[in-house]
């Protein structure tokens, strides 16, 4: 019996080009040897066909994470270096608060211990290494920060607006231009020869040289007083009362209210008076006070 591996089969070439056929003797197991490696090869092909696909799908993936992570990083550092620009204004709204509050005679907060640079322990602890991370903490707490220093802003303004309103209604320039005859003190009375206190000052210049008034306030008074002459009174508030006398006319009547700076009458020698000028007095708490103090 013929051993089938050492069985052959032979296979008929006919070329086309009339040269005569070659016969090729193969074993009879040849075909399926063929047939299996198309298999393997087929299953070869779809295997490495699959994963190209995965892993080109992985490869999208990592790009995208690659995007997104660009992405975050850029949102991350504009928000640290927003976070850090807000610390530094916070930093600069809490020197003006001080400032304001020393203007003001208040307490500076860095004496109160209010104030612990944001909260935040300092601006370096905003960023790590990188300069890129800020916690959600951190964030809060400026946020907390800011609303603290908005509503401590609010009421120094109010403070603020009030000290200047003082100010403006506290005597603080020259009434008038000219020059200081009489000064407040003791002097020998121009008429009885006796010494006596001078309670203003008198500023000489010529007649109609403009008065103005020392400060903001109401005037409740304008009239002919025996010895004053024309004068003019303005209560300022804040207990400061100014008097103005031997005046040539008034620019103002009783009632209105008048600025700092603003014309009230003219320079004259109404009343007990031995040439043309200004007596000026200041009142505070009912007493009367020197005026140099209060002429800038």
């Amino acid at each position: 019996m013929p051993d089938k591996k050492s069985e052959k089969m032979t296979l008929l070439i006919i070329p086309h080009t009339g040269k005569g056929p070659v016969s090729l003797k193969v074993p009879t197991n040849t075909p399926h040897i063929i047939l299996a490696a198309l298999v393997v090869g087929a299953l070869f092909l779809a295997v490495f066909f699959h994963s190209y696909n995965h892993m080109s799908s992985q490869v999208g993936e990592l790009e995208n994470l690659k995007e997104v992570a660009r992405a975050q990083k850029a949102e991350i550092n504009y928000l640290s270096n927003q976070a850090l620009r807000l610390t530094k204004q916070v930093e600069e709204v809490q020197e003006l608060s001080n400032q304001i509050r020393e203007i003001l005679g208040m307490e500076d907060e860095a004496e109160t211990g209010d104030m612990d640079v944001v909260g935040l322990g300092g601006t370096e602890q905003l960023a790590d290494r990188s300069g890129y991370r800020i916690g959600a903490m951190e964030l809060e707490s400026l946020h907390s920060t800011l609303t603290v220093k908005a509503e401590e802003l609010q009421s120094l303004v109010g403070a603020a607006e009030e000290y200047q309103h003082q100010m403006d209604h506290t005597p603080s320039i020259w009434p008038t231009q000219g020059r200081i005859t009489s000064p407040f003190g003791y002097r020998r009375n121009p008429f009885t020869r006796r010494i006596q206190f001078h309670y203003g000052i008198d500023i000489a210049n010529s007649s109609g040289t403009p008065i103005v008034a020392t400060a903001g306030g109401q005037v409740v008074e304008a009239s002919y007083r025996s010895g004053w002459g024309r004068l003019i009174i303005i209560d300022h508030g804040y207990d400061y009362v100014t008097y103005y006398a031997h005046l040539r006319g008034y620019a103002v009547s009783v009632g209105d209210t008048v600025s700092k700076g603003e014309i009230i009458g003219y320079m004259g020698n109404s009343g007990s008076s031995t040439g043309t000028h200004l007596h000026y007095e200041v009142h505070y708490k009912g007493e009367r006070v020197d005026p140099r103090d209060y002429m800038n």
